[in-house]
């Protein structure tokens, strides 16, 4: 059961919850983090290009490149509205359509939040600034850059790759002869 009510909440934050639980049959309790829902967007540009971003990441002490993406929130009405808000706020883009690639588990031993997953075809640049709080640089590539900058560990973030295969899967992404095709 998700939201137990012998859960406890141990410690709480803005952004998550650590929640002890109970299990019958162990010795000592469980503890998960609660949090928002997540979305992620893989989104290309009207010339085929993948959007990525650069930002520091304070967990990893270091910039990270990655798919635009964020925590669902009171300001959407769904996930869908959560990944058109983290596009436009993050990259200064806007997708006309967006395709549910699917939802996954991000770390099924821990965390309690869905990633929702998110193919954006067709953006285009409304803006030239990102709304959002972070420090984030927009940068652009080709399908053929965005596969080989995963094979050689530039792009390292579980979800995104997860991500990338989902749109392989659906034919967004495809390799032919060794090369990537929008």
């Amino acid at each position: 059961m998700l939201n137990d009510p012998e859960d406890k909440v141990v410690f709480s934050t803005r952004w998550f919850d650590v929640v002890e639980r109970t299990c019958i049959g162990w010795q000592e309790p469980y503890y998960m983090v609660r949090s928002s829902d997540s979305v992620t967007v893989l989104a290309t540009t009207t010339t085929g290009k993948v959007l990525l971003i650069r930002q520091y990441r304070p967990a990893l002490d270091r910039y990270s490149l990655e798919l635009p993406s964020g925590h669902t929130d009171c300001r959407d009405d769904s996930p869908e509205a959560a990944a058109r808000r983290e596009l436009l706020e993050e990259t200064g883009y806007r997708a006309e359509g967006l395709e549910l690639l699917g939802v996954l588990d991000p770390d099924v031993g821990r965390l309690t939040a869905r990633l929702w997953c998110y193919f954006a075809p067709r953006a285009a640049r409304v803006s030239n600034s990102q709304d959002g709080e972070e420090k984030i640089e927009v940068i652009e590539c080709t399908p053929e850059e965005f596969l080989e900058w995963a094979k050689e560990g530039k792009l390292r973030h579980a979800q995104d790759l997860a991500i990338a295969f989902l749109a392989m899967s659906r034919g967004h992404l495809r390799v032919a002869g060794g090369r990537t095709e929008e």
